[in-house]
């Protein structure tokens, strides 16, 4: 991956996404635990397919939202 690219997707992350880690509390463990999360909401699947390809994951899919502009 060439440094455009990488300040391209840093730049969509920056600014559709969520980079951030949730505590998880499992009855049957004593301690809790942490997990990473990363994720872009955005509807441009050229986009979506290359995050994919450089970092994997998931990709998950969902009707258009209606909301008072649409």
């Amino acid at each position: 991956m060439n440094e455009e690219l990488k300040s391209y997707l840093a730049g969509i992350t920056d600014g559709e996404g969520y980079i951030g880690i949730a505590k998880h509390n499992k009855t049957e463990q004593k301690s809790a635990y942490y997990k990473e999360r990363v994720s872009v909401g955005i509807s441009n699947k050229e986009v979506i397919d290359l995050f994919f390809k450089y970092f994997g994951g998931g990709v998950y899919y969902r009707d258009k939202l209606q909301t008072k502009f649409n």
